[in-house]
């Protein structure tokens, strides 16, 4: 007895469709994986120059991550036991939309100086506040969709455990690309941006005024001498050309001084007249360095070697001072739309 052979339509659809499924559901859970464990030590980072880099706070960062991950566990557990299969995705919906209203990541208001007492409530309080409701939702996302993928009638759907190496490399790959990769290569803004895939059409990243920071300052005399052995110009002056300054309560500095002048540098190419600058401030391990130009130097500016060095879309912008009346404005971002450019040293 010869059976039938049955259409060859329905096989291939079914299959077409339970691949569909699987590539979905595997780049789903990819993706909320490597936004995940990403935006950890990203925040964490936008934050250290307001908090410090003790140890203290990167424990109280890490106890804040791992109770909001277990959280939002619970919560995907207890959403799945509601029998309507609609309810729970509405639901997580409406979460979903909430936290991208609070996109892009920024500390949130009202979180300014840290008080002297109770130091770990008030950050866990600060990382509530900023970040606790993208985070929330997306560590709810993983263990949903591993439910939701049971119920689409895959032939995986009851062991859906294998998933977990998706998970895993996303998770991986956000903890390691941050110091190798991002850090080294990009500001501050560039992988908020990233991640929040650019929400914020005007491209601004909040900020605050770093009261407690120490800014030191090394400069040439007004003929472009230093008061160094090592001068290969030779000659003495008695101008000490270095100076220090602490920030005040909001973030202001200031310096008495002269203007310097043109400086020779290496192979003998003469720079502009400049002020080295360097900034210390809690959650930095090492000191930045930075430069101040002068914006009626624009000739010397153009020939200057460091200034023609900076790879093109750096803000070269961001080292020249503004003038004022009683001198010279400059402005230095450690982070933002803004952020000034730093030197490695």
């Amino acid at each position: 007895m010869t059976l039938p052979t049955p259409p060859a339509g329905p096989i291939k659809n079914t299959r077409a469709r339970n691949a569909l499924i699987l590539a979905v559901y595997t780049v789903a859970i990819f993706v909320s994986a490597l936004l995940l464990f990403s935006v950890q030590p990203l925040f964490t980072k936008m934050v250290l120059p307001r908090l410090g880099g003790s140890p203290a706070v990167w424990s109280v960062a890490m106890v804040f991550f791992q109770s909001l991950l277990l959280g939002g566990y619970a919560y995907a557990h207890y959403l799945m036991q509601i029998r309507s299969r609609a309810v729970p995705i509405a639901i997580h919906l409406m979460l979903l939309v909430v936290a991208l209203a609070t996109l892009p990541l920024a500390i949130a208001n009202g979180w300014g100086e840290p008080p002297t007492g109770g130091y770990a409530f008030w950050l866990l309080g600060l990382f509530t506040a900023s970040i606790g409701l993208p985070f929330f939702a997306l560590a709810a996302n993983n263990p949903m969709l591993q439910a939701w993928f049971v119920r689409t009638g895959h032939p995986n759907g009851p062991d859906p455990y294998f998933l977990y190496a998706s998970s895993n490399i996303g998770s991986f790959l956000a903890l390691l690309s941050y110091p190798v990769l991002l850090e080294p290569m990009f500001s501050l803004r560039t992988p908020n941006l990233l991640w929040t895939g650019e929400w914020d059409p005007s491209h601004r990243l909040a900020t605050a005024p770093i009261p407690d920071a120490v800014v030191e300052f090394w400069q040439a005399d007004a003929q472009g001498r230093y008061p160094h052995p090592d001068d290969p110009r030779g000659g003495e002056t008695t101008f000490r050309g270095f100076g220090r300054c602490g920030t005040d309560d909001v973030g202001q500095y200031a310096i008495h001084t002269v203007k310097p002048g043109p400086v020779p540098g290496l192979n003998g190419a003469m720079q502009a007249p400049h002020i080295a600058v360097s900034v210390f401030a809690r959650g930095l391990l090492a000191r930045l360095c930075t430069r101040l130009y002068f914006p009626e130097e624009e000739a010397a500016n153009a020939a200057d070697p460091v200034l023609s060095s900076l790879p093109e879309g750096a803000a070269s912008d961001t080292l020249i001072a503004a003038k004022s009346e009683d001198g010279y404005r400059f402005d230095i971002h450690l982070q933002g739309e803004h952020e000034t450019v730093f030197f490695a040293v």
